[in-house]
């Protein structure tokens, strides 16, 4: 193709096309910069919304694991009180007979053999001086032999003298052989009332 336009006219039509070329290129460079801003806006609040998201199942779940800490330690507080109260039943319950068991060993004759020894604690409520007061004592139950019937008889009157032995009985069974006697007798021993 000829171009015969005066060369003012080829300079205004190639600054026209430029212009027209400068016009395409900011409206397409336009274009992808409020697609762009577009893009970035959708992600910012995409990106709200999952850190709100998070946020609430990061609390759900803190308070959840509180109240499931909680609950474990409280199921942890009543395990140790139940503990501690058997604890304190089985030492209230339990009999502390050695100075007992050690003043019968004291009076017992060589000849005399315990085969079998039970404790048990009592508690008796008693007036003294119109006040009610618990009487506290250790209920004994002895069995064993001695060699003879005498030496039965003799371990009997020593233990009778011993004012700490209260309510001493003597099965009569006790007294049946002269030798070789199989016995078997009870005894209450009084304890300091506890504090």
């Amino acid at each position: 193709m000829i171009n015969l336009l005066p060369d003012n006219e080829k300079n205004a039509l190639k600054m026209e096309e430029i212009r027209n070329r400068i016009f395409a290129i900011l409206c397409f460079a336009l274009i992808a910069l409020v697609l762009f801003s577009s893009i970035l806006c959708s992600l910012r609040f995409y990106l709200v919304h999952r850190e709100n998201l998070a946020e609430k199942i990061f609390k759900t779940r803190q308070e959840s694991l509180k109240s499931a800490e909680f609950d474990d330690f409280k199921k942890l507080v009543q395990e140790t009180n139940v503990n501690l109260l058997k604890t304190e039943i089985f030492y209230g319950q339990q009999v502390f007979s050695a100075t007992a068991l050690e003043k019968l060993a004291k009076i017992t004759p060589e000849t005399v053999y315990f085969t079998n020894i039970s404790s048990n604690k009592k508690v008796e409520k008693v007036k003294e001086n119109g006040e009610e007061k618990e009487k506290i004592f250790v209920e004994f139950h002895v069995s064993g032999w001695a060699k003879t019937r005498q030496d039965l008889f003799l371990f009997k009157k020593e233990i009778e003298s011993q004012k700490e032995f209260q309510d001493i009985y003597f099965n009569p069974s006790s007294w049946v052989l002269p030798s070789s006697a199989v016995f078997s007798f009870s005894f209450n021993y009084p304890l300091k009332p506890s504090n």
